[in-house]
């Protein structure tokens, strides 16, 4: 998968986004993680939900994504693993590898660099962007 680039000045890659990133977009979406965080206690966590789930991880990833493309940091690592915490398995990770790359960017802008480099490290398998993501941040100051 090719790795898109924003238009925002950064160092770091992002994954671009299908529409522009607005602070209006971003509230909503924290809206919709809230909610379903509240409600998660009465969600089924079998196998019939997954694909459920995998969408409030997209949710997170794109808010937190089109926050850090407006400059938005502190948003930006608010939202990325917002919501219930369900969502955030191994099997979303492996399968949405550009949202765990995200996260490690995020974490090392907010100075979690030692913290996204663990993160990462801690992966029994790394995707593409992932892998690039600790190449990057292992070689950033």
């Amino acid at each position: 998968m090719a790795r898109p680039t924003s238009t925002r000045r950064s160092r770091w890659p992002t994954s671009g986004s299908a529409g522009a990133a607005v602070p209006e977009a971003t509230a909503f979406a924290a809206t919709v993680l809230g909610a379903a965080r509240e409600v998660e206690p009465s969600l089924s966590r079998g196998d019939d939900f997954i694909l459920f789930w995998h969408r409030v991880g997209r949710i997170a990833f794109h808010a937190a994504n089109d926050a850090r493309e407006r400059g938005e940091t502190a948003e930006a690592m608010a939202l990325v693993l917002a919501g219930p915490a369900h969502w955030q398995t191994e099997a979303y990770w492996r399968r949405y590898d550009d949202h765990e790359a995200l996260t490690a960017y995020i974490l090392y802008e907010n100075g979690g660099r030692t913290e996204a480099i663990q993160r990462l490290r801690a992966r029994p398998v790394l995707g593409g962007q992932a892998e690039r993501a600790l190449k990057d941040i292992e070689a950033a100051p």
